[in-house]
């Protein structure tokens, strides 16, 4: 406990004076602060009777990336790239031809060769068309036909020629140009539409059809249907089972009754 205060009195210039005397109280200096502990590594799992360390926890599953897109293929033909030069500019490449690129190739080549050779074959089995259509109907004469329409030139013999000032063809050694079978009756039933023969009935195809020129067209004759028929370029006359048939146009059979 403190001590209490002491009074002391001292007389100074004929006055007493009183002088209090407090005593001072010690006080004792703060600790020094501790250093602070580092961190201790937490305590290994203990270790279970049987001798052996328990399995450490597996870390969980990453995310796997995203598989990249498939390559785009490349193109079989020939593909133009455009690398870049010393100067930046971009000059043309053209990449060489896969193995099968040029087996493609290679096919479709035979393929036109083969429609070429046989082109010829196929278009004998339409002698019909070349008949009638187009040695007639693209035939550009003069008076063959109804006014303002296309009359018939066939090899060069305009309508209203006579026989005589045409060449014969197709006649053997001392034959001469006439109509005969078919024919025959059929520029009877007709009359002078037909006008004259310029050239002998000629095996048209290997149908066995027939075709002829004359001074005015074309007479021509189809296996399949097994009629005669004429054509100036636009009209047709046909001698059919159910007697003689007339039309236009370019069709080459009478139309179905």
């Amino acid at each position: 406990m403190p001590e209490p205060p002491s009074e002391n009195s001292f007389r100074r210039g004929g006055s007493t004076r009183t002088q209090i005397v407090v005593p001072l109280r010690r006080v004792a200096a703060p600790a020094p602060e501790a250093p602070p502990r580092a961190a201790t590594p937490p305590a290994p799992p203990p270790i279970p009777a049987s001798g052996k360390a328990p399995p450490r926890p597996t870390p969980p599953p990453t995310r796997a990336a995203p598989p990249l897109p498939d390559r785009q293929p490349e193109a079989d033909a020939a593909t133009l790239r455009l690398p870049r030069t010393a100067f930046g500019a971009r000059r043309w490449r053209a990449e060489p031809l896969k193995g099968e690129t040029i087996g493609v190739l290679a096919v479709v080549l035979i393929a036109l060769l083969a429609a070429l050779w046989l082109w010829p074959r196929f278009g004998a089995d339409l002698p019909a068309d070349q008949l009638a259509v187009t040695s007639a109907t693209r035939a550009l004469g003069l008076g063959g036909g109804p006014a303002g329409r296309p009359g018939v030139t066939v090899a060069g013999v305009q309508a209203g020629q006579s026989a005589a000032a045409a060449t014969a063809n197709n006649c053997r050694p001392g034959e001469k140009p006439a109509f005969s079978d078919g024919f025959a009756a059929l520029s009877k039933a007709v009359g002078g539409v037909m006008g004259d023969p310029v050239e002998c009935a000629r095996a048209e195809g290997p149908n066995g059809d027939v075709a002829q020129r004359t001074t005015r067209g074309l007479a021509y004759y189809r296996r399949a249907t097994n009629m005669p028929s004429f054509t100036d370029g636009y009209r047709h006359w046909a001698l059919t089972p159910n007697g003689l048939r007339q039309w236009e146009g370019t069709s080459v059979d009478p139309p179905s009754e």
